[in-house]
């Protein structure tokens, strides 16, 4: 996944048209807070030793529209949650996304592609995959139809019976 991200921005900075535009974002952030209560829902851990914990974000993102038909959009975001005492919930998250859009008019084509990998005390945790393509179409002015559709791989390394793949499809 992150190799098919890289494949896919080394394709489009090497043969961006002169017309193109590029512009990015991003932020970072820490934050400093007290939990009473530390728990990980994704598999019932908590304790109730109370800790004080530093928390780390960092995103960015780039928007590339090669043409006023085609965007290609690539973001990264890591969020790091440090306990003082609690150091077997340290969880660290980063997901990483890019997506492709083509517009033909009232129809727009696209896919996104997502891979989340998060950290527990230090350790590999779970690893989320996903895929999605997508289209959306306006029947009128006032209306119109999305649908898409979404697989999904979901691993966990210390729980494999808990590994999961899955389908979803909508339309609004």
């Amino acid at each position: 996944m992150v190799r098919l991200l890289c494949f896919t921005l080394c394709c489009v900075f090497t043969s961006m048209p002169a017309k193109s535009e590029l512009s990015f974002n991003g932020s970072l952030g820490i934050e400093y807070g007290y939990d009473d209560n530390v728990v990980v829902e994704e598999i019932d851990l908590q304790t109730d030793l109370g800790d004080q914990f530093i928390r780390y974000r960092l995103r960015g993102g780039i928007d590339y529209s090669a043409s006023k038909n085609q965007e290609l959009t690539a973001g990264l975001s890591i969020n790091d949650r440090r306990f003082q005492d609690a150091g077997n919930f340290d969880l660290r998250t980063i997901l990483v996304s890019t997506g492709y859009r083509y517009d033909f008019g009232d129809l727009t084509l696209g896919v996104d592609l997502r891979r989340a990998d998060a950290e527990l005390g230090g350790n590999d945790f779970l690893t989320l995959d996903q895929i999605s393509p997508f289209f959306s179409y306006f029947i009128s002015r006032e209306h119109f139809i999305r649908g898409s559709y979404t697989y999904i791989d979901k691993s966990l390394e210390n729980n494999v019976a808990r590994d999961a793949d899955s389908d979803e499809l909508a339309i609004d």
